[in-house]
């Protein structure tokens, strides 16, 4: 049997004022050669209801309880038969119904790199655009100052993702920035940057939702830092001075 070209991921979690959107703007793409593997946290609500009404033939669910968001990423990615694996979260959806399409012809120009970095929109509870994340592409500097790419906006090869658990589940909030370093330090050479926006997410995710949550964000970034042999106090400041792009790009 033919493995599909993506394998999309959905992390979901109590999830049914959000999931219905992320699913029609999956499954309204114009391009259909993906798979969808939803990695449910056991939801109490009506989610899995919601996803069983609008399931197809594509869709894969698992629901079961686990140890967060970084858990069920790794458990979601052993499933993927995809040669590609694109993250959309329950509050997240594809930015046009050509989308998935303009990621693949993107991928085949580029002849089929490891890793692609994208665009993301942050969307606020009003519907507007609040930030923009438009990405530049890595460079040793770069990532010894705290650069990263949005996390929702890497499209890499599944082999890449499956060599081992890439998320450490020991990290509640920053396991994303760790990962990403490692990742980028070894593919660098043979990541390209897509100009397009891939997703909007809404405002208010797992490290931006309450002062608490920044602060321990940011001490596991210096964790991560640290880890990685990163100055944490250069890498705080240039992490947070690119934010100021974003907010120029809308």
């Amino acid at each position: 049997m033919k493995s599909p070209f993506f394998s999309v991921i959905t992390i979901c979690f109590n999830s049914s004022k959000s999931i219905l959107s992320c699913l029609n703007s999956l499954y309204s793409q114009d391009f259909k050669d993906y798979e969808h593997i939803i990695q449910d946290g056991d939801s109490e609500d009506n989610t899995i209801k919601i996803i069983e009404s609008l399931r197809n033939k594509k869709t894969y669910i698992v629901s079961e309880k686990d140890n967060g968001l970084y858990d069920a990423l790794n458990k979601a990615i052993k499933r993927c038969k995809g040669k590609y694996i694109l993250l959309l979260h329950s509050d997240d959806r594809l930015y046009d119904q050509k989308t998935l399409r303009r990621l693949f012809e993107f991928i085949c120009i580029k002849n089929h790199p490891e890793v692609i970095i994208t665009g993301v929109e942050i969307i606020g509870k009003n519907k507007n655009v609040k930030r923009r994340w438009m990405p530049s592409l890595p460079t040793k500097f770069k990532i010894n100052t705290g650069w990263m790419a949005p996390h929702t906006g890497i499209i890499l090869k599944s082999n890449i993702a499956k060599i081992s658990e890439p998320y450490d589940i020991s990290l509640k909030i920053s396991a994303d920035y760790d990962y990403e370093i490692s990742l980028f330090r070894k593919y660098q050479s043979n990541t390209f940057l897509a100009k397009f926006i891939l997703t909007k997410m809404s405002e208010g995710g797992i490290s931006n939702s309450g002062i608490k949550t920044k602060l321990n964000k940011t001490k596991e970034d210096f964790i991560v830092m640290r880890r990685n042999k990163i100055n944490p106090l250069i890498g705080i400041i240039f992490k947070n001075i690119r934010k100021v792009n974003q907010l120029l790009h809308i």
